[in-house]
């Protein structure tokens, strides 16, 4: 992974628990705030696509849909429907 310096302004007190933390656990600095921003994003990218499936999957159309297949799957063991078999 290409690496960039930037220079950020971070209160001394989240700085102290930065190294507290990132000495407990053997890596540097740069790598603990690294991995933190990684963990970080990755919750955010997971929220916001939980709030697009939530979206879709809210819509009455979709949620007919749904109860339909629901349905469906739970009488899969009758032939009733299910003549292509």
């Amino acid at each position: 992974m290409n690496t960039l310096k930037v220079a950020i302004s971070i209160p001394e007190e989240i700085v102290k628990s930065i190294d507290r933390l990132r000495k407990s656990r053997g890596i540097s600095r740069s790598k603990y705030i690294t991995n933190t921003m990684i963990q970080k994003i990755h919750e955010e990218l997971n929220r916001e696509l939980k709030a697009q499936y939530d979206k879709i999957f809210s819509e009455p159309g979709m949620q007919e849909e749904q109860s339909e297949t629901t349905e469906f799957f739970k009488n899969g063991d009758r032939m009733e429907g299910q003549e292509w078999q």
